[in-house]
């Protein structure tokens, strides 16, 4: 990655503390709280490929062919894409904690929908309600984390987005796999969908308690509440809660001064400014060669790739897409890699337990090759591409413009996730499915080189201070000398009033009797 020089603007004339700051566990609280989103990101993505085994075969949703069931599937990146871009301009309008209550809300009504479904269209209906929900939440949660977290710790707190998301594609399987045993073609593919309510309901009520995200408080003029929240975070620290308000505070002043001087939509603005022009280009690329890795291609059809390894029985299918998961998420941050060897033996056991093949397969010593290939991209993907353009979106962008950026970067994400799924089976056909994955590498070895020469480094930087990491040496410059003089002056002015402080006072009538 690039390596950027940035000035230290302390935006209060308060440097920055040397000492650690005094983190409270009420920042976790916000941040799991928060989280909860991703784990029903991933939740709702990956039942349906559990779910979709038995869907079919109802009573009700007969005759179900091909395209259904690929709209089915699609819906829900689709509407994500909306999602995104409505929760922008949301967030700025009614707050980050109310988009979050709102995709809590959406999310609980598609699950009821989805699970009460007595017909195609009205299944549709629920995956439409859990697409917008999904993307109002891949959008404002790390936004919400980002913007509440102490800049030493930001980064593994965003990261807790991915891993529920991971955690959430686990538990989804494991689910499936439970409710496969319950009535399927009647009842548990209904169970699978409906479990989803469970989180969102809990995610509700935490945020009726929890508060607003102190920079968007700031911006908005509740500069007491917002004062009151980094006090919960920072246990009282009033050392990093005034460098902090500062940082906020010179953050916010910028942002009328150039409001003032580029009137107009945040979008125009956006475009009219050069260095968040460039962090939107290169968050977004981020966002979109991640989809053009075809991660979603396994994620949508696992069990579509593990039934084409030579798998018979469908519970069959479900369990060994959950190990696959379960094995993805032990090279989160969090979990020893110690670990990973055991899941891998696992798996292998499953497989000489569970295995039952199907009869027009041919069953060979690398016949398994396809899951194992599988499990080893999955491991690769989560171990960086998974987290990061959800984390370095969460960094790039001011506070003016941070909502907007995100959730166009979101919806980039999104659009391509919906072309590559939409286009996964035709381009098999076409390309044949190993020249399918030859073109996704070779996308990937395109993000390698941008990666590599284009995004900079944001370790160790303030959420405030990634701003100038895209800025031109000269645009730097220019903000340092401002900085000084501005330094400078309330120096002055500080000096100024100890000297009138200092000055002797006199009355101004004086007493003539003698």
């Amino acid at each position: 990655m690039v390596q950027v020089n940035v000035v230290d603007i302390g935006g209060s004339g308060v440097s920055k503390p040397t000492s650690k700051p005094n983190i409270s566990f009420y920042v976790y609280i916000l941040s799991f709280a928060a989280v909860i989103g991703g784990f029903l990101f991933g939740y709702d993505t990956g039942i349906v490929s559990s779910a979709m085994l038995y869907v079919p075969d109802n009573s009700g949703m007969r005759p179900m062919n091909n395209m259904w069931q690929e709209l089915i599937v699609s819906m829900t990146p689709g509407c994500a894409a909306i999602g995104s871009l409505i929760s922008g301009p949301g967030s700025d309008w009614i707050g980050r904690r109310y988009v979050i209550l709102s995709a809590s809300a959406i999310f609980t009504v598609g699950a009821g929908i989805c699970a009460g479904s007595i017909n195609k269209p009205m299944l549709l209906v629920g995956r439409v309600f859990l697409g917008i929900a999904i993307g109002l939440a891949s959008m404002i949660v790390p936004v919400y984390v980002g913007e509440s977290s102490p800049s030493h710790i930001r980064g593994r707190l965003i990261t807790l987005f991915q891993l529920m998301i991971t955690l959430g594609l686990v538990i989804a399987n494991i689910v499936g796999g439970a409710f496969s045993y319950i009535n399927p073609d009647q009842v548990g593919w209904r169970l699978m969908f409906g479990f989803a309510a469970v989180p969102a309901i809990i995610q509700f009520v935490c945020f009726i308690f929890l508060p607003e995200s102190p920079r968007w408080l700031y911006e908005h003029d509740r500069i007491q509440e917002s004062k009151e929240v980094l006090t919960k975070i920072y246990s009282g620290d009033s050392e990093w809660i005034d460098y902090e308000l500062g940082e906020i505070d010179f953050t916010c002043k910028q942002q009328k001064e150039a409001k003032a001087q580029q009137s107009g939509f945040v979008l125009l603005r956006i475009l009219q400014t050069p260095h968040v022009r460039k962090a939107l280009l290169i968050g977004s690329l981020l966002q979109t060669f991640q989809q053009l890795s075809g991660i979603n291609t396994v994620m949508y059809y696992t069990g579509n790739i593990i039934r084409s390894a030579g798998v018979k029985n469908k519970h069959t299918t479900i369990w060994i897409s959950a190990g696959v998961y379960h094995t993805q998420m032990a090279v989160k941050p969090m979990i020893p890699l110690r670990i990973i060897p055991a899941l891998d033996n696992v798996v292998e056991e499953s497989f000489k337990i569970l295995y039952e093949w199907e009869d027009v397969y041919c069953h060979t010593r690398y016949t398994v090759l396809p899951i194992i290939i599988m499990v080893i991209y999955l491991l690769c993907f989560s171990a960086g591409y998974a987290p990061l353009p959800w984390v370095m979106n969460a960094e790039f962008y001011p506070l003016w413009a941070r909502s907007t950026c995100v959730g166009i970067a979101t919806a980039c994400n999104w659009i391509f996730n919906l072309i590559i799924s939409l286009t996964f089976l035709s381009l098999s056909q076409a390309a044949t499915k190993y020249g399918t994955f030859f073109i996704y590498a070779g996308c990937t070895v395109v993000a390698l080189v941008f990666i590599y020469f284009c995004v900079p480094e944001t370790k160790g930087y303030s959420i405030d201070e990634v701003e100038q990491l895209f800025m031109t040496k000269e645009k730097r410059e220019e903000m340092r000398r401002k900085e000084e003089r501005a330094q400078k002056a309330r120096r002055d002015s500080r000096r100024e009033a100890e000297r009138k402080e200092r000055a002797p006072t006199y009355p101004d009538t004086f007493d003539m009797r003698f």
